[in-house]
């Protein structure tokens, strides 16, 4: 039996999870989370949830289901603040504890469970060896986005991360740098000298990265924004290759991030996993002001439903010289392409396998009620494929089928 393929998003198309941290125990990765909602108007709305897959089949997640509520903590009993990007550690007691932040409170909770990915209870908030509660000291940092390490000493290391802009007055107008590097860019920015935010190749926003090693292999994990927004996050991850001083090299954003390779030339792929997105007029970042009305002529990842079984994501609102671009296929045989779309625009589908569209390789009519197969002019090998629509209107791209024989 062939082995199913994984792709980007790597969840569901109606499950939201940012800020992933992925962790090995037993023969399982799990991964915990922030949970967003689709068409949510805030980050984090909803309980803490887990997914977990075999650690050599990267492609069959699992929902463990909700392992943590937000109103079990004492100070959030009517549930109204929000549990931000969570950690969690084994200890040295063999138990399982959840480090979690509620939006800007500025303290920290605990929780522990038995098993990786049971109902967690609530322990306690991390507090000083005096009894004060860690983020209520004058001259405390902020505490926000756990990070935890359980050391092989039997020490538990628990960092807080949040990042504010100096303001230019304080660094004497000087625009200072960051270097340590980028482990992965939602625009691919800093590839291939692409370095302004405006030749991003996907819209922008926070990606909340963890790392995970299984062997002699090293992943990425991240989220990208999706319905035109900040608060509808999904979760996705990118293979990571080393350096020869041992540090990383930037992982280009991806539709197979996990799949161990380039995608099967055939089948059907739903449009949700592109990597690449972008109009005629570049991208935007998410997280700035008003991004629905800055970018309202702009293409973005949605779905047609509320709930899991009436969920079907798509990419909306393609207008004339919008993009939509996947990574990778392995293209072996002479293919034809069909593409699906809805909406009342009319023109051409145009694909290629670069992304300024130098070389066609199909162009498709698009119109209401069109579905029609053409052949795919294609050389053999690992391609990307990228499809941009030009006519009047706006079309939606739900699908494309690689058609061989």
């Amino acid at each position: 039996m062939e082995k199913r393929q994984a792709f980007n998003p790597y969840l569901p198309s109606w499950e939201y999870i940012p800020d992933g941290e992925p962790h090995v125990f037993g023969d399982r990765v799990y991964v915990y989370g922030s949970h967003d909602k689709f068409n949510a108007p805030i980050f984090c709305v909803s309980d803490y949830v887990c997914w977990s897959a075999p650690v050599d089949d990267l492609s069959d997640w699992r929902c463990e289901g909700v392992i943590y509520r937000k109103n079990q903590d004492p100070k959030n009993k009517l549930g109204l603040r929000l549990l931000f990007a969570p950690d969690v550690c084994r200890g040295p007691d063999g138990r399982y504890y959840l480090y979690y932040a509620f939006d800007f409170m500025g303290i920290m909770g605990v929780a522990v469970c038995d098993t990786p990915a049971g109902t967690y209870q609530f322990l306690g908030h991390v507090r000083y060896p005096d009894g004060t509660v860690w983020g209520r000291k004058k001259g405390d940092q902020f505490p926000f986005d756990p990070g935890v390490l359980a050391d092989d000493d039997g020490r538990i290391w628990l960092y807080s991360g949040f990042y504010t802009p100096a303001p230019a007055l304080v660094t004497g107008f000087q625009k200072l740098r960051n270097d340590g590097g980028t482990l992965v860019s939602l625009g691919d920015l800093f590839l291939d000298g692409r370095t302004e935010e405006k030749d991003g190749l996907n819209y922008l926003g926070n990606t909340h990265g963890g790392l995970l090693n299984l062997g002699a292999d090293w992943y990425i994990f991240y989220h990208r924004q999706t319905n035109r927004h900040s608060y509808s996050r999904q979760a996705c991850a990118e293979k990571l290759e080393r350096t020869p001083d041992g540090g990383f090299r930037q992982a280009e954003v991806t539709s197979c991030g996990l799949n161990g390779g380039a995608l099967r030339g055939e089948g059907r792929y739903e449009a949700r996993i592109a990597c690449n997105l972008w109009s005629k007029d570049g991208v935007g970042r998410y997280d700035g002001p008003s991004p629905r009305k800055r970018l309202k002529a702009h293409p973005y990842f949605t779905q047609s439903g509320g709930r899991k079984e009436e969920c079907g994501q798509y990419i909306a609102n393609m207008r004339d010289g919008a993009a939509a671009g996947f990574k990778y296929f392995r293209m072996e045989t002479p293919v034809s392409i069909r593409v699906e779309t809805s909406g009342e625009g009319r023109g051409t589908m145009e694909v290629s396998d670069t992304p300024d569209f130098a070389r066609l390789c199909a162009e498709l009519k698009i119109a209401p009620g069109t579905a029609r197969a053409q052949p795919l002019d294609i050389e053999p090998g690992v391609r990307p494929l990228y499809f941009r629509f030009r006519g009047e209107g706006s079309v939606n791209f739900h699908a494309f089928t690689l058609l061989t024989g």
